[in-house]
């Protein structure tokens, strides 16, 4: 498994805590292991994000995760 780095997002607002740091086997996993499962999608507006995730060593693989809500 690799090691990612999660931030966490409230109505597009970062809640200002350092990356989680996690063990995962994707963007997906690690951020369901944070936020647990549930509907989220690649795409949304701004204030729909609620996770930016980062493999720890390749920071340039970015993916961020929004609410459909």
């Amino acid at each position: 498994m690799a090691q990612y780095g999660v931030k966490i997002f409230k109505d597009g607002r970062w809640d200002g805590q350092d990356d989680r740091r996690i063990e995962a086997k994707s963007h997906l996993d690690a951020v369901e292991k944070v936020l647990g499962p549930g509907d989220l999608m690649d795409r949304g507006k701004p204030g729909q994000l609620r996770a930016q995730v980062r493999l720890i060593n390749k920071p340039d693989a970015v993916r961020m995760f929004y609410s459909p809500y």
